[in-house]
């Protein structure tokens, strides 16, 4: 009798089905290692009330993913109510500990993937993948209510459990392999540094065609001189102003292809890669200045150029052609490289740009001075 009892309500935990509240949702059931699994479309305003994060007081033991990481959530939120008319937020994968009712939407064999989820009021979600967007959902709505009924796919396991859920987690985030900022840079539609570039690119001819996109370096023997990431970073500290340039494209693009123009024509061999006379391999083997720690230096002595004097900028820069951009160039160590290798990190970027200041004659200021001394004392 207890068989057929259980047989007849399709109860798919084990002990006997629950008399207490239930919360029901509509889902697509499937299988994946022998066990059900269940896809949903949920009311953002459902994820807020039921998705809740784990107190801070949670024993180590029952802890079944890495420690929230606070920074992380205004910055969802604010894209959420930002970008409320065109955000995506990928599914959020949840597992129930608790027992749980499917009910088929008919009895017909095309239909029984499709029905309806019954969750006891009772039982407890566990976040194995979302936290940060679980959170940052319901900071959003505190802005903009009304977006508590659009939806979001939440993907649930009805095995949930501590050890489960850890193992859950290790199998979802063992194995991804991230995107590298190249491909952020060219695939980012919406923020303003990677659309200048991405236009600077298609005026500058020094660019055009000679940018890596979606790899994180430019290979060896490849027609490619610059990263996609490099030029977003230089092309940020050239259009650092106390204007409001950095917010007008047009004005912006028009001032980094003018930057571009001048260092085509006083770099060396980049001028002979534009007209065909000499490949990107050369420039790649015998110098730094594609490099983005020499990019990032040059742009911010340009920004400093043009903020001092606009009209006259293009000509102090042209004397770039004036410095030792071989890579054998013993002055780049402790300021371009660091044991021999290029490096953007630290100090880098300031003591490259103090020592382009040094070579075209341009004076240092107090602060570039003290950093200037501290460099020759080491």
């Amino acid at each position: 009798m207890y068989s057929m009892l259980m047989q007849s309500m399709n109860v798919e935990s084990k002990g006997l089905p629950s008399v207490a509240p239930m919360r029901t949702l509509p889902v697509m059931r499937g299988i994946q290692a022998g066990r059900f699994y269940y896809l949903s479309m949920c009311h953002l305003g459902f994820v807020a009330k039921n998705f809740n994060l784990p107190a801070k007081d949670t024993p180590e033991h029952k802890i079944i993913q890495r420690q929230m990481n606070p920074g992380r959530i205004p910055k969802i939120a604010e894209y959420l109510v930002q970008y409320h008319e065109d955000y995506v937020l990928p599914p959020i994968i949840v597992s129930i500990e608790g027992e749980t009712h499917f009910t088929p939407i008919s009895s017909e064999n095309e239909n029984l993937q499709m029905g309806v989820l019954s969750i006891p009021e009772s039982a407890d979600f566990h976040i194995n993948d979302g936290q940060h967007r679980c959170a940052a959902i319901r900071e959003a709505l505190e802005k903009r209510p009304e977006m508590k009924l659009e939806t979001i796919g939440v993907v649930f396991y009805t095995d949930g459990g501590v050890k489960r859920s850890r193992q859950m987690f290790s199998d979802l985030n063992g194995h991804p392999v991230r995107t590298n900022t190249n491909i952020n840079a060219t695939f980012d539609n919406r923020q303003f540094m990677p659309g200048v570039t991405k236009e600077t690119i298609e005026k500058a001819p020094a660019l055009r065609e000679r940018v890596e996109r979606f790899a994180s370096s430019c290979a060896r023997g490849s027609p490619r001189l610059f990263t996609m990431s490099a030029l977003v970073r230089a092309h940020t500290e050239l259009l650092k102003s106390s204007n409001k340039e950095k917010k007008d494209p047009e004005r912006s693009v028009d001032t980094c292809v003018r930057f571009w123009n001048v260092l085509q024509e006083n770099l060396p061999e980049l001028e002979e890669v534009v007209t065909g006379e000499s490949q990107a391999k050369d420039i790649k083997e015998s110098y730094i200045y594609h490099n983005s720690i020499a990019l990032q230096s040059l742009a911010r002595l340009a920004n400093e150029l043009i903020e001092e004097d606009s009209a006259t900028w293009e000509e102090q820069l042209s004397k770039v052609s004036k410095i030792d951009w071989n890579r054998n160039n013993p002055d780049w160590e402790g300021r371009a490289m660091n044991g021999g290798r290029l490096s953007t990190g630290g100090k880098n970027p300031l003591l490259t740009k103090n020592y382009f200041k040094i070579k075209l004659g341009l004076k240092l200021s107090d602060q570039e001075k003290e950093l200037e001394s501290f460099h020759i004392q080491r």
